[in-house]
């Protein structure tokens, strides 16, 4: 259901912040705050994309 959806949203987050690299800098601030909050979440596989995503923007 829903976590589904998270799950889906931070791996097509972290496709997107790999291929827009640094031309992308002003949706990367947007994408943080989201993963931030989806760190958090109860699911594991949702807390693991976005962790990804937060690894992804680090590198």
């Amino acid at each position: 259901g829903d976590s589904q959806m998270r799950f889906e949203i931070m791996f097509t987050f972290e496709h997107i912040i790999n291929g827009l690299g640094s031309a992308g800098n002003n949706i990367h601030r947007e994408i943080f705050k989201l993963a931030k909050t989806y760190i958090c979440d109860r699911a594991m596989p949702v807390r693991s994309a976005a962790a990804m995503v937060l690894i992804i923007k680090i590198l």
